[in-house]
């Protein structure tokens, strides 16, 4: 029998702009899943609704849900109301209808009651490898220990036809835009990251990469590609040979010569080769994450970088002819008000065309979640399943509350450097 798998996105609430930017991870999921034979269904909630009738007309064994930590209050009430449909039920479904939960937040907190009473199936890692020993009955645990995928190129490009692509709306200076994945995993240790405990850098090839983006650009029309990499450029000749390839299928007119990159990196990996090749390929906006102007603040939080480092690097940018969006954030550990004003004051010095500044919010899958009292913090962790206030990257920016105990600084005075940053520096509104 084939076995039917429906790939979940809940509705992300907390978000602006919803719906632009694909639910890539269950794009790969989907097409992997197909790669093994199954028939795989993709229900992103932020443009369509998961109905009762759906269940009962298309009958899949799976449902599988991408869950984040600020949405995983929305997942797990969709899911309890399935689960209770189910078991009134049971002739509709039978043997069908196993309810899986994956994705960053059920990574770092696997045990969650909710969790534990909801899902029939719990993995944890990367999806793929978990997914195939459900798809070929090789596991019956409830907890799924998923191994990372060691070659990328092995896997098949996300499954675009599963979704109506019409609906996602991402733009790039204009351009019809799409968000892309080149590596996964990320091998420093910023406290404040959830990406820091993926100790493991893999990427996918030059070849791999830009076979992907003429499909994109054949198929779709996308001129944009937003790279999503934690760490773009971790791998210096890669990055190099990434940009030829490009120029190379741009000369050939196989990619759109007003093509234009966005990436994500650090300052330390990035140098003036990398950056000449990256902008005759079509590199328009690299996004730094900058975080303070304090140096002291900066080796509090594990960042490895100095003040001047990252000025130096964003002026070099600048020469080349390359914007730069830089994140900040407030309410770190150690920080006081004058280390505040001080990240105002660089972030102004910087001249730069877009900028964000956050409330630093502890994840679970951050090293501070672990461990706050290294940092003289004390986090609020009985929120009883509800993580609606963990984000930084919100509809008005900020959570009705601040789950930090800080020794130097209240909610207020935070908030209110926040709002005095959005004043001061150049905020453009560029997709986050």
């Amino acid at each position: 029998m084939t076995k039917k798998i429906w790939f979940i996105n809940p509705e992300d609430t907390f978000l602006e702009n919803k719906g632009d930017r694909l639910p890539l991870g269950l794009l790969y999921l989907s097409s992997y899943c197909k790669s093994l034979g199954a028939d795989t269904k993709i229900i992103d909630c932020n443009h369509e609704l998961l109905s009762y009738s759906k269940l009962m007309a298309g009958k899949p064994h799976y449902l599988c849900f991408g869950i984040a930590t600020p949405n995983y209050k929305t997942a797990i009430n969709m899911a309890k109301d399935i689960k209770a449909y189910r078991t009134k039920y049971p002739r509709l479904f039978n043997h069908y209808l196993k309810l899986i939960a994956g994705g960053n937040h059920i990574t770092a907190m696997p045990n969650e009651k909710d969790t534990i009473e909801t899902f029939d199936y719990i993995i944890i890692g990367e999806g793929e490898k978990g997914l195939e020993m459900l798809l070929s009955q090789h596991n019956t645990n409830q907890l799924i220990h998923s191994p990372p995928i060691e070659d990328l190129d092995t896997l098949p490009y996300p499954d675009y036809d599963g979704v109506d692509m019409s609906k996602y709306k991402m733009t790039l200076e204009g351009k019809p835009a799409i968000l892309i994945i080149g590596s996964r995993g990320c091998v420093y240790s910023c406290m404040f990251c959830g990406s820091a405990k993926l100790k493991k850098w893999r990427g996918r090839s030059a070849l791999n990469i830009v076979t992907e983006m003429i499909i994109l650009y054949d198929k779709y029309g996308k001129k944009g590609f937003y790279f999503g990499d934690d760490i773009y450029s971790f791998d210096r000749n890669r990055t190099i040979e990434i940009a030829k390839e490009i120029i190379k299928n741009k000369q050939l007119k196989l990619l759109p010569e007003d093509l234009i990159l966005r990436i994500t990196t650090r300052t330390n990996l990035m140098d003036e080769e990398q950056l000449i090749w990256l902008k005759q390929a079509g590199l328009d906006i690299i996004s730094f994450g900058l975080e303070s102007g304090s140096d002291r603040i900066l080796a509090t939080i594990q960042k490895q970088l100095t003040v001047k480092h990252q000025k130096d690097k964003v002026e070099l940018c600048h020469k080349l002819g390359i914007k730069i969006k830089g994140f900040f954030i407030m309410g770190l550990p150690e920080e006081k008000e004058e280390d505040l004003q001080l990240t105002i004051d660089f972030a102004k010095s910087l001249n730069l065309e877009y900028a964000d500044c956050y409330l630093f919010t502890p994840f679970p899958s951050a090293p501070v979640w672990d461990t706050p009292e290294k940092w003289d913090l004390k986090l609020d962790k009985d929120n009883k399943g509800d993580w609606n206030n963990y984000f930084q990257i919100g509809k008005d920016g900020m959570p009705a509350e601040w789950k930090v105990q800080h020794p130097n600084l209240s909610f207020e005075i935070v908030k209110k450097y926040i709002e005095k940053f959005k004043q001061e520096v150049t905020n453009r509104g560029l997709t986050y």
